[in-house]
């Protein structure tokens, strides 16, 4: 009884493990399809960093992604950058910069 027992905890532990990992895997290859695009398309971005500037900001500048990080500030119509963190309550989001703009947009009420 013992070694069924223990046999459907490792066969559960696979299937978790086989999961996550095709999630991780298709998540990060989201991640840097974005990435190619952002950097291919040569404009200016701003994004929401959140409260992860410093990863977000070396992410994005080994991308060689022009942008402009809005920490907190809400971006309208703004996408969201894919995090290998699933169902992170937080996401990064990104939107194209406004081309007469420098500031970043003002937060929403």
């Amino acid at each position: 009884m013992a070694r069924v027992v223990l046999c459907l905890i490792i066969t559960d532990a696979l299937i978790v493990a086989i999961v996550r990992l095709q999630w991780e895997t298709s998540a990060s290859l989201t991640s840097r399809r974005q990435l190619h695009v952002m950097c291919d398309s040569g404009q200016e971005y701003d994004v929401q960093t959140m409260n992860f500037v410093e990863s977000t900001n070396l992410r994005l500048r080994e991308a060689n992604v022009r942008f402009r990080g809005v920490g907190m500030w809400k971006l309208p119509g703004g996408q969201e950058l894919k995090s290998v963190v699933e169902g992170y309550p937080m996401p990064v989001h990104y939107r194209l910069a406004a081309p007469d703009s420098t500031a970043p947009v003002p937060p929403s009420p």
